[in-house]
């Protein structure tokens, strides 16, 4: 599953496949990763969340940017479409780690919950968007 999350560049799959591997984390049950397995998951998933963010914050910053000038409506839905996509993928991220903490807690708190919290503060700061609100 890591090697899949990794290599995929489409948002829209990336979403398909968080959810499905939340689905097998979930139906496969406790102990069915070791402790190495739930560690890398992790680490993909930090990774993937980070780059969803770095693209949403550097939407967000851009498109403040453009409110003087005119814009192109195809352009406008097309980063609509993008930002929309993004958000779904880090809820569907969010998804899978809340699963690896509920199937596979022990293993989580040792090794998943320290790569997470830094992005739980961060969410929560005073002046993050509802978005990042809501991923936390």
């Amino acid at each position: 599953a890591v090697e899949t999350l990794h290599a995929e560049d489409d948002l829209e799959l990336l979403q398909v496949l968080a959810t499905g591997i939340a689905g097998c984390v979930r139906a496969a049950g406790s102990g069915s990763m070791t402790a190495a397995e739930v560690h890398g998951l992790c680490a993909e998933l930090r990774r993937l969340i980070d780059a969803s963010t770095l693209r949403l914050r550097s939407a967000a910053a851009s498109a403040s940017e453009l409110v003087e000038e005119e814009v192109d409506e195809d352009d406008e839905y097309e980063s609509d479409q993008r930002r929309d996509a993004d958000q779904l993928l880090r809820t569907s991220l969010a998804g899978v780690v809340g699963m690896l903490m509920e199937v596979h807690g022990p293993h989580f708190s040792q090794w998943g919950l320290q790569l997470f919290v830094p992005i739980l503060e961060d969410c929560l700061a005073h002046g993050r968007s509802a978005s990042d609100r809501c991923l936390a």
